[in-house]
């Protein structure tokens, strides 16, 4: 798996590296290898890529967990869906009281994700991305920046936004649209964390609670996925194959 980390020194919870880490990571026995990879885009050349985008409050090594368990359920729910997967490691705070501050990093995050993603657009035959929670948040100002051509499909889990983040993009709502094919989003009207820590800090609700409601303008373009019964947290998202199911199967109808 390629790991792409804006973090200073790889790991830091808190901050923004200077110049931002590429590397191949892979695990032997009970230690994590991370190795350069100077021949990165030559290898990606026409390649279908899955760019991961975690969430908020994620140390590293709870980053790299949730990447290898999404590597794990892609290859045995969808073998065949992707050929590399991509993590992008992000600072987004270390606790729960770095919600704030972490909500601004999001934004800062989303210039350098771009960037990035352009430059994947420019190699790959295809790049969709799955982001969970406040990765969302990420997801979001990178579209609404624009991408030099569209992303194929976005994975938006829980994701820790609302109505009104999209309402505000108000008639550049369709230039939004316009960089990506389709969005599954995946809800669930029971999520705790969303339905009353996200509820208190932002005086709205997310659209991980119930979907996209009232915005025609967008909702054609987005298939919401209730997943009540099949997710057993918040936190779990990524390590759920009810999810990677889903996924595999929407790529298989979509051939």
């Amino acid at each position: 798996m390629f790991l792409i980390s804006i973090r200073k020194h790889l790991a830091d919870p808190h901050d923004f590296s200077s110049s931002d880490y590429l590397l191949f990571f892979r695990k032997t026995g009970d230690a994590n290898l991370f190795e350069p990879v100077p021949d990165f885009f030559s290898h990606i050349s026409g390649k279908r890529l899955l760019v991961a985008i975690h969430g908020y409050n994620n140390p590293f090594k709870d980053v790299i967990s949730s990447y290898e368990e999404i590597e794990k359920l892609e290859k045995k729910y969808g073998s065949d869906d992707y050929d590399e997967i991509v993590g992008f490691a992000w600072p987004s705070g270390n606790s729960s009281v770095d919600y704030y501050s972490a909500r601004e990093r999001a934004v800062a995050a989303s210039d350098r994700l771009r960037k990035w993603i352009n430059r994947l657009l420019e190699h790959a035959d295809s790049v969709d991305v799955i982001a969970h929670s406040m990765g969302a948040q990420l997801g979001i100002n990178m579209l609404n920046a624009g991408l030099d051509r569209p992303l194929r499909y976005v994975f938006s889990l829980a994701p820790a936004i609302n109505t009104n983040d999209l309402v505000q993009f108000g008639d550049r709502l369709n230039q939004f649209q316009n960089n990506f094919e389709r969005v599954l989003l995946f809800h669930n009207p029971g999520d705790a964390v969303l339905k009353y820590a996200y509820s208190i800090a932002e005086r709205s609700a997310s659209i991980g609670l119930n979907g996209v409601v009232n915005l025609k303008a967008i909702q054609n373009k987005i298939i919401s996925i209730d997943c009540s019964g099949h997710v057993a947290s918040h936190q779990s998202y990524f390590h759920s194959p009810f999810i990677f199911r889903m996924i595999h199967e929407f790529l298989e109808q979509s051939k």
